[in-house]
């Protein structure tokens, strides 16, 4: 009977540690959020880069036209 007590403290103890396990993996799993091992936070931030560096050249390109543009009208006249 005592060893079969024993066995079952060991068997949840052995249970207790791969919870506590799984728990952890779990965490560092949520941490990173499937963003290619980067945190949240730094995925964000480079994300929000790059939108602004795309929105700059799209800026730029509708002014470069419209100077092409304005170029061209004050030569016809």
């Amino acid at each position: 009977m005592l060893r079969q007590l024993e066995e079952q403290q060991k068997e949840i103890e052995r249970e207790q540690h791969e919870r506590h396990e799984m728990q952890h993996k779990i965490q560092q799993m949520e941490s990173k959020l499937i963003t290619g091992g980067k945190d949240i936070v730094t995925h964000t931030s480079e994300q929000e880069e790059i939108l602004r560096q795309k929105r700059f050249v799209e800026d730029f390109d509708v002014l470069l036209r419209d100077i092409c543009f304005l170029q061209t009208f004050d030569c016809g006249s």
